[in-house]
């Protein structure tokens, strides 16, 4: 991901922001269509969607924490 490092931080932030946001809108949505008609459908979906934005969620951050350990293990003989 060399082509993202040469980017500005402001983009390369705004980048990242994007799937947080979409997670935050799918959450919002299958809420508040429990809320106005509790079908099965709907309470499913919630269930599912919930699950699946905190998988995704919770395995990029392990994935960036594990990758900010391997960089400062590989400097740590700078400091």
């Amino acid at each position: 991901m060399k082509w993202f490092n040469h980017l500005p931080r402001l983009v390369q932030f705004i980048l990242l922001l994007i799937p947080v946001v979409g997670w935050i809108v799918e959450i919002y949505v299958r809420v508040t269509a429990v809320l106005e008609k509790p079908t099965g459908g709907n309470i499913l979906g919630l269930i599912l969607s919930g699950f699946f934005c905190s998988i995704i969620l919770f395995s990029r951050a392990d994935s960036f924490t594990r990758k900010r350990k391997e960089v400062w293990q590989q400097t740590s003989f700078l400091f």
